[in-house]
């Protein structure tokens, strides 16, 4: 059983409570933004996964958000970007798995709602567009604790 779970393009599954279902959305509408908190339709499913899961989306836990550039200077800008914003920053250069520059930023301790998941996609987003990268997605895991009380109950 993982702890994580990653959100890209694709998403994942609904959000319970504020949406009914996003699994038969148009794939055109997965960019379109909730008029309940702003986040986009896409990542809205994910966190609606991590939900189901049995994650308190009020509860901090790390998170980790990706980028790719095709040279090194604007991954650079970008690392400085986000270490500015307090994430914690790994660049990795090309190689055999990716022939990009990648960027991950790291939160530690920081809950998903009401704002830091958006903003920080947000931000992702911006800095990908304005510096010729890509914005891979983000992930999130449950905390210690959620995976333990998860594992208990499927052991029962």
């Amino acid at each position: 059983m993982s702890k994580s779970v990653i959100a890209g393009i694709e998403g994942y599954a609904c959000r319970m409570g504020i949406l009914d279902d996003l699994k038969d959305l148009d794939p055109e509408k997965l960019l379109d933004r909730s008029e309940v908190d702003g986040i986009r339709y896409r990542d809205l499913r994910a966190v609606g996964q991590l939900e189901k899961m049995g994650a308190a989306l009020e509860t901090p836990r790390r998170s980790t958000f990706r980028l790719s550039f095709t040279d090194k200077d604007p991954a650079h800008t970008v690392a400085l970007a986000l270490r500015e914003k307090g994430l914690e920053v790994r660049m990795g250069a090309p190689g055999e798995e990716s022939p990009q520059w990648s960027v991950v930023g790291e939160a530690r301790g920081r809950a998903l709602i009401p704002g830091f998941l958006r903003d920080t996609i947000d931000l992702c987003e911006a800095l990908a567009s304005t510096h010729d990268g890509e914005y891979i997605g983000w992930e999130a895991n449950l905390t210690d604790e959620e995976f333990a009380a998860v594992a208990t109950n499927v052991k029962q």
